[in-house]
Parts: structure tokens; sequence; C-alpha cells
């Protein structure tokens, strides 16, 4: 359900990592290092998100 308001693919047994920016669970990451303000790639358990990194 919260798919479907949000429009994203919410990993709920990872949500804290999500929400802070964190790989999760993850074993298998990427980032892309050449410009690290753009975001990168994770990929967990049979999904696949995008993170962006912003600057303050």
């Amino acid at each position: 359900m919260i798919g479907k308001l949000t429009g994203m693919p919410i990993p709920l047994n990872s949500l804290r990592q999500w929400i802070l920016g964190l790989p999760g669970e993850a074993t298998d990451y990427t980032l892309d290092e050449s410009v690290p303000s753009e975001p990168g790639e994770l990929h967990a358990e049979r999904q696949n998100l995008e993170s962006g990194v912003q600057r303050l």
C-alpha cells in the first residue's frame, strides 16, 4: 500500500537504514566515485534502490 501511495518501492524490512540513506543489509552496492554528489545504485535482496547525496 505504501508503494502505491508514494510510487516508490520502500523496503519495510530495512526502513530505518533506508531513511538514513544507508545501504541496510546490502552486501553488494556501488556508488559513483567520480562525482560524489551524483546518485548511486544500491542492490539488496531483489531490490534495486537509487540513492542521492546532498551536501549541506
